[in-house]
């Protein structure tokens, strides 16, 4: 009997350690994906130029999930382009952190004349959040309507994950 159940814990075991083997097998591979999207529609993004009343990037004590040069861009795009991603959700699951569109990924507070005055890491380490945003730049950029570019990101991202409550927005 004793036997027998060290046997059936090994197996457990093993089949455990195949399952998390396979987990990040996925994510490497996602995040290889990713990063070579981000890479390729890079170019095609264009400059965004960093207003320098911003404050600085936050600080990653962590593996960042993008190259520093397009996270600055696409904060610079959350930065420049609040009336377009308050309209776009965030599928990650950061609606548990309170945040209500893809906007709140990058951008946390915003002084009285609106300009930046703190931004949010959480863009920096968001699996999901900044493939959106980039899509929304690259949409905007070659003149896709704002209903059409939400309308786009809901079908690609709302299977990945619970969606922030973020508007629709207004007809054009």
């Amino acid at each position: 009997q004793r036997r027998h159940n060290a046997r059936g814990s090994n197996v457990q075991a093993g089949i455990l350690m195949a399952v998390a083997l396979a987990v990040f097998v996925v994510i490497m591979i996602v995040t290889t994906l990713r990063r070579d999207r981000f890479l390729a529609e890079g170019s095609l993004w264009g400059s965004i130029p960093w207003d320098p009343s911003w404050p600085s990037l936050p600080v990653v004590n962590g593996p960042r999930m993008l190259r520093i040069d397009v996270e600055r861009t696409i904060y610079a795009f959350a930065g420049r382009n609040a009336e377009l991603l308050q309209y776009i959700p965030c599928y990650c699951g950061c609606r548990s952190q309170g945040h209500r569109s893809n906007l709140d990924c990058y951008v946390r507070h915003r002084s009285a004349d609106g300009r930046v005055s703190e931004w949010d890491r959480h863009g920096q380490t968001c699996p999901v959040g900044p493939d959106i945003t980039g899509d929304v730049m690259l949409w905007h950029k070659r003149g896709k309507p704002l209903s059409a570019i939400r309308d786009d990101i809901d079908r690609e991202f709302s299977s990945r994950g619970p969606a922030t409550p973020t508007p629709r927005p207004p007809p054009p």
